[in-house]
């Protein structure tokens, strides 16, 4: 039997922030709604770009567990929507998407201009791809991706390089904003 369908993935209701730093959360997952404690440091929206249910809900799963928020579109053009509304901190992108190729996406976040456009040409994306040879890789790095990880993926592999993406940003925003104030 089947696992619940992921509908949509994201947060209901914070509480109020704890004195020991964590934050309790409601989510609503595949019909149900849970409490998740997050740490403030990994307080961060990850939208996963991902047509096939099953691959989503499993990483929307684990990604709620290590502590980040998640949301999740099932299509390149409702990707973009969910990017312009809830400003995420990285995309997880599918290339084969019901749409359209992920691609098409990612070149629209890469030709954003920060300046007009609600979409920062700087997300952090990692493509995700059944799509997994060589001119593939290359293909999604010409055309702007941080990382590619084919499918199937190992999750703890995925979750160190979303680590370090986010890292890698973080401390490229830092230097940004020193590099304006100083």
């Amino acid at each position: 039997m089947a696992g619940p369908a992921v509908m949509r993935v994201g947060i209901l209701a914070p509480f109020p922030s704890r004195p020991d730093g964590l934050q309790r959360e409601l989510h609503y997952l595949g019909g149900e709604l849970f409490a998740a404690v997050t740490s403030s440091a990994m307080n961060q929206t990850l939208l996963i770009v991902e047509d096939d249910e099953s691959t989503a809900e499993y990483l929307a799963d684990n990604l709620l567990a290590d502590g980040y928020r998640v949301a999740v579109a099932s299509g390149a053009a409702e990707g973009v929507r969910q990017i312009e509304v809830r400003h995420p901190a990285l995309v997880l992108l599918d290339l084969g998407l019901d749409d359209g190729s992920g691609l098409i996406l990612l070149d629209r976040v890469r030709s954003a201009d920060g300046m007009t456009s609600r979409i920062d040409p700087d997300l952090p994306v990692i493509v995700i791809s059944g799509r997994g040879s060589e001119s593939d890789r290359i293909r999604s790095f010409a055309r702007g991706a941080d990382d590619h990880v084919p499918k199937p993926l190992a999750y703890g592999e995925l979750l160190g390089r979303i680590r370090a993406v986010l890292r890698r940003a973080e401390d490229a925003r830092s230097v940004a904003s020193s590099a304006t104030t100083g």
